[in-house]
């Protein structure tokens, strides 16, 4: 029996569901980006923390372009922001 790719089976159960092809994009992407974020390495290889690594990582990465949007570069709201982040504990994954 030949086993199918991970995307693939992604894109059989949400046709399954009838789910929109949009909504099946969107888990396909989001797979995609979990899977290079882990260097290539299959989900089922993963644990907990790399689930927690990858969120954690999307998070600050939308904080910070939220934040770089409403205040580009230089101006006196993001020193100030840049204050405040030097106050933070560092988190280690």
């Amino acid at each position: 029996m030949v086993k199918k790719k991970l995307l693939d089976q992604v894109t059989e159960v949400a046709r399954f569901r009838h789910l929109s092809l949009r909504t099946e994009a969107a888990y396909r992407n989001w797979i995609k980006r979990f899977i290079l974020f882990h260097h290539k390495r299959h989900p089922r290889e993963l644990d907990d923390d790399a689930v927690r690594a990858f969120l954690t990582r999307f998070a600050v990465t939308v904080e910070l372009t939220r934040r770089l949007e409403n205040h580009p570069p230089g101006s006196p709201s993001s020193r100030e922001d840049e204050e405040d982040r030097s106050q933070l504990p560092l988190i280690s994954c």
